[in-house]
């Protein structure tokens, strides 16, 4: 915080003395912190709940494989 910046401050509130514009500036600070945090996990979290539900689509597919096409190649591997 520069001289100027506080000067302003002081001169646009008058009833707050440097420490508590102090304090509020801090608190604003972490406050922007806690924000930009909150965007990356949530950004994480709907990677990571995005992953799932393409492995659980997967899944399903796999599953709805008809089973005679996995039998016919374990047969053809077994008959050479």
């Amino acid at each position: 915080m520069t001289v100027a910046f506080m000067t302003e401050i002081m001169r646009c509130v008058p009833g707050l003395n440097d420490d508590l514009i102090r304090e509020h500036i801090a608190r604003h600070e972490k406050h922007l912190e806690m924000l930009e945090r909150k965007k990356e996990l949530l950004a994480n979290y709907k990677e990571v709940k995005q992953r799932q539900k393409q492995l659980n689509a997967d899944l399903v597919y796999e599953l709805q494989q008809p089973k005679e096409n996995k039998n016919s190649s374990n047969l053809l591997s077994v008959e050479d």
